[in-house]
């Protein structure tokens, strides 16, 4: 479970950063800023990692 959150903040650390330059070439360039993209993924991401550790615990209050 720790590798999977740290592969999600791994994943939202990499698309703010992606973001950012695609903001900051927007604002050079006046153009309106783009949409975010990985916006769903990552949630997805997260839900799923959420849902895994909801599992886990209540495996583990059952096994006892």
């Amino acid at each position: 479970m720790g590798l999977a959150l740290v592969a999600t903040g791994l994943g939202t650390a990499l698309a703010g950063h992606a973001r950012w330059r695609r903001n900051e070439r927007a604002i050079a360039a006046d153009r309106p800023l783009p949409a975010a993209r990985t916006v769903t993924g990552l949630v997805a991401a997260l839900t799923v990692v959420v849902l895994l550790v909801a599992v886990l615990l209540v495996l583990e209050v059952a096994g006892r």
